[in-house]
């Protein structure tokens, strides 16, 4: 088997499989890890697959995509009013930031729906996509290190792209909410992002439906006191409600 026949039949077995170890394609093909290892990097070169954590998945197939897809389809009908609500804050002409995210991602459809006229700024690619079908918005997509998990950039390049912005609102959203504390994410160099999208915005709007504040993650991208409107459903417990500051401007979506 040459190298090219190898390098087409992981493809075909990955394609068939969906997912593989390095060691199971190894055997399969019967051939060393090293081997394997070798074409996988090429192949991942080319974009043709991904390898994270000693698993080789395709690019359309990833559990990594998926995950951002499965979270889109959570809760859908709350985060659809949540971002309705949101609609009232944005006026023609504003330059707009979008955090990446399932619930900014209904933010911005709502924009290409209402055909407003407004420019949003977002490292999400799923935002983008979703913006440039606007007959009226403009988008502009920051760079950076690719974050495949969330489909969105991440790291020292997107946070300096941001500081050249002035933004009149930002959205963000969180994995996870602590009411007297702030908004938490998952993943360290996300939650940078997070913070200078809010660092350069005139007003901070936090966009999170209610079952983000029964869960729990580990990096703080925005403390609470910073945030100048919270939005979210009616699902929210009292007690909960009741530990965020004052100075934080609460707005309930019904569901």
């Amino acid at each position: 088997m040459t190298v090219v026949e190898r390098r087409r039949r992981i493809l075909e077995i990955l394609k068939a499989k969906k997912k593989m170890s390095i060691g199971e394609l190894s055997k399969i093909l019967g051939t060393s890890e090293i081997t394997v290892r070798r074409d996988i990097k090429v192949l991942e070169h080319e974009g043709k697959v991904i390898r994270s954590r000693g698993i080789v998945f395709l690019p359309d197939l990833s559990e990594y995509e998926l995950s951002f897809m499965e979270r889109e389809k959570e809760n859908v009908k709350l985060k659809v009013s949540i971002a309705r609500e949101a609609m009232n804050f944005i006026k023609d002409g504003m330059l707009i930031g979008l955090d990446a995210g399932t619930t900014t991602l209904q933010i911005a459809r709502q924009i290409v729906e209402r055909k407003i006229s407004v420019t949003v700024v977002t490292p999400c690619l799923p935002i983008l996509q979703l913006m440039s079908r606007s007959e009226r918005s403009d988008v502009i997509l920051i760079g950076g290190k690719y974050d495949v998990k969330n489909l969105s950039f991440v790291g020292p390049v997107t946070n300096r792209a941001l500081n050249m912005f002035r933004f009149d609102l930002c959205f963000i959203g969180a994995s996870a909410v602590i009411p007297e504390r702030g908004f938490f994410t998952s993943d360290l160099e996300g939650a940078e992002v997070v913070r200078q999208l809010a660092r350069n915005s005139s007003k901070i709007i936090g966009v999170v439906d209610s079952s983000k504040f029964r869960r729990s993650a580990q990096y703080l991208s925005v403390d609470i006191t910073d945030i100048d409107i919270l939005i979210t459903d009616d699902g929210v417990s009292e007690t909960f409600l009741k530990k965020i500051p004052q100075k934080v401007r609460i707005i309930l979506s019904h569901r």
